[in-house]
């Protein structure tokens, strides 16, 4: 008779085979050269700055720094993408941001702020939170775009339900017909 815990195994093994079979079916997001795309970022944060009065924009070998009124946010080249920090700010948060495969090179960024960590695309939350923070200009009006589902999706790592209601119904104060009724409530002296 053979030990009981060659059925495991054999599970296992069935289980390992299924996943790397999964694996070299599922189509890989295109690879995204991280040199090519950080020129980028920093050409379109060039422009941007160009586009806000108050922001300029000093490049340098290895990064670019947006400045404003004597404080800076300053996007450092890393193997992944880019390093953020702010200048001239006593605050000591530090930033990284790197174009997402899932999201075909798009920007992400992982900002960090009083012990939250949150995952915002970058020119569609994460350059805002960057520039209010770090520079002190004012928070501009709310963004009538929002984040697409498929962007949603690649943050958090898992798929929105749409078939789930999108507000939460009104809490009823009458009985269902078929709820039993509720029993007195005792007290000390009912005991």
């Amino acid at each position: 008779m053979p030990p009981k815990d060659d059925d495991l195994a054999d599970r296992f093994r069935k289980a390992l085979e299924d996943q790397e079979v999964e694996i070299q079916s599922t189509p890989s997001a295109p690879k995204v050269d991280v040199d090519e795309a950080r020129a980028a970022l920093f050409e379109r944060l060039q422009a941007f700055a160009r586009q806000v009065d108050p922001i300029e924009a000093h490049l340098s070998d290895a990064s670019l720094v947006l400045t404003s009124a004597g404080r800076g946010v300053r996007f450092r080249a890393s193997d992944e993408g880019v390093i953020v920090t702010y200048e001239g700010w006593p605050v000591a948060e530090t930033h990284v941001a790197w174009p997402e495969r899932a999201l075909d090179g798009r920007w992400v960024l992982e900002f960090h702020r009083l012990g939250r960590v949150e995952q915002l695309p970058l020119f569609e939350r994460g350059l805002e939170e960057l520039i209010v923070h770090g520079l002190g200009l004012p928070r501009p009006a709310p963004s009538e775009r929002p984040i697409s589902a498929r962007t949603a999706a690649a943050l958090t790592g898992r798929l929105p339900d749409s078939s789930a209601p999108t507000q939460r119904p009104p809490a009823s104060t009458a009985k269902a017909p078929d709820a039993p009724e509720e029993a007195p409530k005792r007290g000390k002296r009912d005991l």
